[in-house]
């Protein structure tokens, strides 16, 4: 048998019959299909943050890969082979999305060992925020995704997924931020290609609102429509008590953040006009709890 190699890829194969009368002989030339760098480039399709978690990487097959060689940099140089998998799809466990943006990158690896070339980095968004001053903004910042190309369109989303501001920056102050309403405010980056088919998520960002509370000291509930009823408003407080009693330690009303406020009646009968103690308390959306007591003036 002869081998004559001819282009990388390929070579000639001949075999010889022979016996003692004559010689036969038969050649074919043999065609490898390996992956080559030079040839061959593997592509990440997408690289997002899912359920705030975890992040998920998606690229595409190649036809002659058995298996994938994914790696990962936190600064865009220094890649660390991360995992090897057969599928075209890995689930990154160990990102810390909160703290960290990450960089990768796939090689497909064929049954001989040859390998395509490296994709382009593909990099995830890293969402930050931060309050200015006494809850007067919320300001954000984030680092633009990698791996959709040129016109990729960046969306700030707020409660439900809800687009608030594109933007072309890596930076954005929401002065709409607060909300007395809420009791903390969400925000996801999300990258969209400019076919509008694939989108990257970021981390969510999630800003709880300063604890606020404000117990009046008055009330008239003299029916003029003017400061009718004792009304508790707070922001930042998940749930809250409030127990108002008579100068002999009656309880005269008590309620929470879902009941109605205090119409100034006992019993269905009308409070004597005079001072009255209250007791609150709550608690934020962190469980940290929040006392007051003091006086509140019935003014007829």
């Amino acid at each position: 048998m002869v081998f004559d190699y001819g282009s990388q890829d390929s070579f000639y194969v001949k075999l010889y019959l022979t016996n003692q009368l004559c010689t036969d002989s038969f050649g074919q030339w043999i065609k490898i299909l390996n992956l080559r760098e030079d040839i061959d480039t593997a592509r990440i399709i997408l690289a997002t943050v899912e359920n705030n978690q975890h992040i998920k990487i998606y690229w595409q097959k190649l036809n002659l890969a058995k298996q994938y060689l994914l790696q990962r940099s936190e600064n865009g140089s220094d890649f660390k082979y991360w995992n090897y998998t057969t599928d075209t799809l890995f689930t990154d466990q160990l990102a810390d999305v909160q703290n960290k943006s990450y960089y990768y990158k796939i090689t497909g690896i064929d049954d001989c060992g040859g390998r395509s070339a490296a994709s382009p980095a593909s990099r995830t968004i890293l969402l930050q925020a931060k309050v200015i001053g006494e809850e007067d903004a919320a300001e954000l910042s984030w680092n633009k995704y990698e791996g959709f190309g040129e016109n990729t369109k960046h969306n700030l989303l707020k409660e439900n997924n809800l687009a608030y501001s594109t933007s072309t920056e890596n930076a954005f102050t929401d002065i709409d931020y607060f909300d007395e309403n809420l009791l903390q405010r969400f925000y996801v980056m999300e990258a969209e290609n400019q076919a509008k088919t694939l989108k990257s998520l970021s981390n969510e960002v999630c800003i709880n609102y300063k604890p606020r509370i404000y117990i009046p000291n008055a009330f008239s509930p003299n029916n003029d429509a003017i400061n009718e009823t004792f009304q508790v408003k707070t922001t930042g407080i998940i749930s809250y008590e409030i127990k108002i009693y008579n100068r002999w330690g009656e309880l005269i009303f008590s309620g929470n953040q879902s009941s109605k406020n205090w119409d100034g009646k006992f019993k269905n009968a009308t409070a004597t006009e005079g001072v009255y103690f209250y007791v609150f308390s709550g608690k934020d959306i962190t469980g940290k709890g929040f006392y007051r007591n003091g006086n509140v003036n019935v003014i007829r």
